[in-house]
């Protein structure tokens, strides 16, 4: 009803003022009237701090969805290697490979000239890091590293995550499997706990590393 009449009063009495002195206008008239009929002093205490509260809102929401509207955008990132490169080019990335890895060798080899730009910059420039415990430290600012995806999701959880992103892109597939001896003694029994696990589903079932053992 306050907000109805200070409409109605800018329109007709006060033409030259903005909406909100005219809304103040009528919020003061109404507890300026509710002043004179209080007798208690803790009860006139009372109404003005509830006036003083109730002017105050209109500014703090105001200034609350400016300093939303006037956030800058999230920042884009590289959904490809392609697109990586040629931020990495321009200086406005890093990106780092884990130290004992052949992520750099392959890219170095690669048909693809992106990847060798990349691989030529990683080696320029040291671009590594050790993978451990301030893995997460590392995904700071513009830094990009390149981890499998599954040891990502285990560290951070599941996607989508808060301020990380991944790529679109995989740079390769690596299937994996058990080197024994042929003297190994325990072959059956291996093969009777890898069966168990594929039977049981404890796996990831589109992943490719465990279908491949064997």
């Amino acid at each position: 009803m306050t907000l109805a009449a200070a409409v109605l009063f800018q329109r007709m009495l006060f033409k030259n003022a903005t909406l909100l002195d005219s809304f103040l206008s009528v919020l003061g008239s109404i507890v300026s009237n509710a002043m004179e009929n209080i007798r208690d002093p803790l009860e006139e205490g009372a109404a003005w701090f509830g006036a003083v509260d109730g002017s105050r809102m209109p500014f703090l929401y105001n200034v609350n969805f400016l300093s939303f509207l006037t956030m800058p955008e999230k920042m884009p990132f590289p959904k490809t290697f392609e697109e990586l490169s040629k931020v990495v080019l321009r200086g406005k990335y890093k990106y780092l490979t884990t130290i004992g890895t052949v992520d750099r060798e392959l890219m170095l080899k690669s048909d693809i000239d992106y990847f060798v730009k990349l691989g030529e910059l990683i080696e320029k420039n040291g671009w590594e890091y050790q993978f451990g415990k301030k893995f997460v430290e590392l995904l700071d600012g513009h830094i990009d590293v390149i981890v499998p995806r599954s040891r990502m999701n285990f560290l951070l959880g599941s996607p989508p995550f808060v301020n990380v992103k991944t790529s679109l892109d995989n740079i390769g597939i690596w299937h994996v499997g058990i080197g024994m001896k042929n003297n190994f003694c325990c072959k059956e029994r291996l093969n009777s706990a890898m069966h168990g696990i594929l039977s049981s589903g404890l796996y990831i079932r589109n992943g490719s590393m465990i279908k491949h053992l064997f």
